[in-house]
């Protein structure tokens, strides 16, 4: 619908006229940017549109240059130290019971690099307990070995308590540390230098 409006003619049933106020058009039917300040909204659906795809493509066109920058070919990407992981599922509790900041910390990382699954991490109730001790809380002690083994640990006890919602509880004295990692078999080296 066009209706004049001070010589120019006013598009009044468009979409994207807000309350059918339109815009005017000039003989040659171009929008009429000086008339009364009105900016012409007919075209800023497109034009939003165009920049959108134009910065979409633009992003998608880094990504995939960030990518191909960060693939070598016939490089192998670096292998984790291989540690022998449980063939079942071994949920473990580790509490701090020595007192020594972050030890619970270190252990839950040890053992998820091993395969293990621990599902709780913290202080025990009280500290000054002298050395570390793997507890089998669900009757079997071939899973609290294999955490014990994995710790480096030697004393391994049963006291099966259901309720607590994990296979093995770790309780670490003062004196433990991470053991050092095992040889990887394909090149005969050591983790560790020295």
């Amino acid at each position: 619908m066009a209706t004049r409006f001070g010589g120019a003619a006013r598009i009044t049933a468009l979409p994207w006229n807000s309350g059918g106020r339109g815009f005017p058009l000039n003989a040659a039917g171009a929008g009429d940017f000086t008339g009364g300040g009105q900016v012409m909204r007919g075209h800023f659906p497109r034009i939003a549109g165009a920049v959108s795809l134009l910065v979409a493509t633009g992003a998608a066109g880094l990504l995939i240059v960030s990518a191909l920058g960060q693939w070598v070919p016939g490089e192998e990407m670096p292998r984790a130290p291989t540690m022998t992981a449980p063939e079942e599922r071994i949920t473990v509790d580790v509490r701090n019971a020595g007192g020594v900041a972050g030890m619970a910390r270190r252990a839950t990382s040890h053992l998820r690099d091993a395969g293990f699954d621990v599902v709780h991490t913290g202080n025990a109730e009280a500290f000054g307990q002298d050395s570390t001790v793997v507890i089998d809380r669900v009757g079997e002690l071939e899973r609290a070995r294999a955490v014990a083994m994995a710790l480096g640990v030697g004393r391994v006890v049963s006291d099966p308590n259901p309720g607590l919602y994990a296979d093995v509880t770790v309780r670490l004295g003062p004196e433990w540390s991470p053991p050092s990692l095992p040889e990887d078999p394909e090149d005969g080296e050591g983790a560790e230098e020295g």
